[in-house]
């Protein structure tokens, strides 16, 4: 892939439309001044010979009236003295019978004979007359019987012939100045149009360039263009539609490293009771003794126990972790759901001779809208915890309150606590303290993390204090109300 073809062909299309803009504009402004400024030179140059051609004929009108051509001839001579006029007289039949010039038929070749009738017909005739040599404007004028009466008849006719050097010159001096000017403009603007096309293409490169970073999974973010608008928007957009692709693509990684953990930690926590179940089965399929078979079927029965609740508690984090995780609230009180979450333990708890103290706080009646299924499952999974972590013959104290328009839960164990250090991890999921200060070796590491999501899909938040030697405590607080606590679907 050519990485340069992209910038070139934008940059290339930009200066070329802009160049030939600017050459197009300029060659029509150039046309249009240099034609704009013959015509006013060429209109003064045609007014001044007209004026000058009114006084001559002032001058000169008695000497053709009287047909006295010799006079006129040398008015004509006097005349031509005195400026860079050719001058002609001709009679009423349009020939010419006198002249500033030797050659009096020299007007025959730049006047034609339906000129001459046109003029006799009492109209005045402006035209250029060029050659390769020469560039001359000629007047003819009608030559009336009384001067100044428009009705009088024509006698005659007054040809003048001025030459146009030196307005041809002022005029090309001035297009020479036009043209000199126009591509200092011309470069001025060329200039500008390159940096306005690399400012413009330069993004756009660096813009393909993180595309192709970002298809090989390096993400990068673009000096916003300070200069454009439109780019600049393009270039913000760009940034962030590449966090947001950077952002999913760690999600995934993420999501992939917790599933290859959560695989890896579940098929290990399967291993150990599997392996048991399997080789109590084959010591019960022989002849034993009563009191043997009933205590493998008892340790088969805790193992089984230990795969429901492990199976339970991965489903319940894989329907968190896929959105399939909802909530089906409804009005519950909770002093009776902790009651019977209570209950349900009563003989985990006479086998180790614990009891729970339960204190219910609330004034009235403590009604909350929950899932009273999960929210059983987030009791059962605390009391279980502080049985498994308390010694013999303790208590355990839970204790409910109302502060606001929040439930308020807390369960406290005396046992050994939680080091500090391994606070924070606690909420991991297959995190297990020290077993040595815990009384169940099947603990899966999956309880809290359970208790952790469903609390907060019921718009609450879960907390814990814990000293070492004094025990530890779960506070887990969440709206009353559906409104305040919102929805999980």
């Amino acid at each position: 892939m050519n990485r340069n073809y992209g910038q070139r062909s934008v940059f290339t299309r930009l200066m070329a439309m802009q160049l030939v803009s600017v050459c197009i504009s300029l060659l029509i402004l150039g046309v249009l001044f240099g034609y704009l400024v013959q015509e006013y030179f060429s209109g003064v140059s045609e007014w001044d010979l007209i004026e000058q051609g009114t006084r001559t004929l002032r001058a000169v009108h008695s000497s053709i009236i009287d047909y006295d051509w010799a006079r006129v001839r040398e008015q004509f001579y006097t005349l031509a003295e005195s400026s860079d006029i050719t001058l002609w007289a001709m009679d009423g039949y349009g020939q010419v019978t006198a002249g500033s010039l030797l050659e009096a038929e020299d007007l025959s070749l730049t006047l034609e004979r339906a000129e001459i009738t046109h003029v006799l017909a009492g109209n005045r005739i402006v035209k250029k007359v060029m050659g390769p040599q020469y560039q001359n404007l000629l007047v003819v004028m009608p030559v009336r019987e009384e001067l100044g009466d428009a009705d009088s008849p024509v006698v005659g006719a007054l040809a003048m012939r001025a030459p146009l050097g030196d307005v041809w010159g002022t005029i090309n001096q001035l297009l020479r100045i036009i043209l000199m000017s126009a591509a200092g403009a011309g470069f001025v603007v060329i200039l500008m149009s390159y940096r306005l096309a690399r400012g413009f293409a330069k993004p756009l490169e660096e813009l393909k360039t993180a595309a192709i970073n970002i298809a090989h999974g390096r993400f990068s973010q673009l000096a916003v263009p300070a200069h454009s608008s439109e780019v600049d928007h393009l270039v913000s957009a760009f940034n962030y539609a590449s966090q947001e692709i950077e952002r999913a693509a760690k999600e995934r990684e993420r999501l992939d490293r917790l599933r290859k953990e959560f695989l890896s930690a579940v098929s290990h926590e399967l291993r150990g009771p599997l392996t048991s179940l399997k080789g109590f089965l084959e010591l019960m399929e022989q002849p034993l003794p009563e009191e043997s078979r009933e205590r493998y079927r008892r340790i088969m029965m805790e193992d089984t126990g230990y795969l429901e609740r492990l199976v339970e508690d991965v489903l319940e984090l894989s329907k968190m972790e896929t959105g399939t995780f909802s909530l089906q609230r409804e009005p519950v009180e909770v002093p009776s759901l902790v009651a019977a979450s209570v209950e349900r333990l009563e003989p985990m708890l006479e086998e180790y001779a614990m009891k729970v103290n339960l204190q219910n706080h609330c004034a009235n009646q403590c009604i909350a809208q929950v899932d009273s299924q999960r929210m059983h499952q987030v009791f059962i999974n605390l009391l279980r915890n502080a049985v498994q972590h308390s010694p013999q013959g303790t208590a355990i104290d839970v204790t409910i309150g109302v502060a606001g328009s929040n439930v308020q839960v807390t369960v406290r164990d005396h046992g050994a606590g939680i080091p500090s250090d391994a606070l924070p991890h606690i909420w991991e999921r297959f995190y297990k303290l020290d077993r040595a200060r815990t009384r169940d070796q099947r603990g899966s590491g999956l309880g809290l993390a359970v208790v952790k999501e469903i609390i907060e899909a019921h718009g609450g938040n879960v907390a814990v204090d814990s000293v070492e030697g004094q025990g530890t405590c779960f506070h887990i607080e969440f709206p009353k109300n559906l409104a305040q606590g919102g929805d999980t679907e």
